[in-house]
């Protein structure tokens, strides 16, 4: 989509628009890209439970042959797949992609409606081919940024003050938050709690790790270590995480199978 005003949601011109509920009647099936935060898994959920027979297939965390198991059972079932977060698959078993390419292509997998999630920067080139040529008239969907009314309904969700937030935003010019609800959220919370709007990335995403860090329920134990040194654990663990590419993490105390 071109680049919207800066104070954000002025009309987009992104040529054909397709509400969420359309989606779920589109029936040679679709990936659904977007940005991490975008809220691709948020409508994968409502679209599962909105669509009847829908079987929806967590991929996070398996391997290989656990994958070529899921998908198959998935396809004995008929109606619609959903298969959300493929790049965190493709991290987990490095022939994620490979696997689907074969599976999702086979005589009995065509009479599925396959409805896929993944970052944009992860998509396979190679499944998206083998998609189109086996589904005419797959298509790639890209999910539009929030409109105001629908910032609104989410700050006020989380019981932020909306109107007062949703003005502070369009008067800082940062209106383009909207295109990540995650990100949105996490600068009501901070105007929320400061009266202030993050001023850069970088500082919304401190603000948002020493929200999360916090321990709010009083009746638990609170966190013995000081913050300066939870942040400091947090941030070494997201490092992994994104160089590695390992996707969960276990206590010493817990087996590791």
């Amino acid at each position: 989509c071109p680049a919207r005003s800066a104070a954000g949601w002025g009309p987009p011109s992104c040529g054909p628009q397709r509400a969420v509920p359309d989606t779920s009647r589109k029936p040679s099936g679709f990936v659904l890209l977007a940005a991490g935060g975008a809220g691709k898994s948020f409508v994968m959920d409502w679209l599962v439970e909105h669509e009847p027979s829908a079987v929806r297939v967590d991929l996070r965390t398996l391997t290989g042959p656990e994958l070529r198991a899921e998908v198959r059972d998935a396809i004995t079932r008929s109606g619609s797949v959903y298969l959300d977060a493929l790049e965190d698959a493709a991290s987990y078993a490095p022939a994620a992609f490979r696997i689907l390419e074969r599976e999702l292509t086979t005589p009995a997998a065509r009479s599925i409606r396959w409805r896929l999630a993944c970052r944009p920067a992860a998509w396979d080139a190679d499944l998206a081919a083998a998609l189109k040529s086996s589904f005419p008239g797959f298509r790639e969907l890209r999910l539009l940024p929030l409109t105001r009314p629908a910032a609104y309904e989410l700050a006020a969700s989380a019981g932020i003050t909306a109107g007062p937030f949703l003005e502070a935003l369009v008067k800082a010019r940062l209106g383009r938050l909207a295109a990540s609800p995650q990100r949105l959220l996490a600068a009501a919370h901070q105007w929320s709690s400061t009266g202030d709007l993050p001023k850069s990335h970088v500082e919304a995403i401190s603000f948002e790790v020493d929200r999360l860090l916090a321990e709010m329920d009083r009746g638990r134990r609170q966190p013995t270590l000081p913050v300066d040194r939870r942040r400091r654990l947090a941030a070494r663990l997201g490092t992994i995480t994104i160089f590695s590419g390992i996707a969960r993490f276990a206590r010493a105390a817990e087996a590791v199978t």
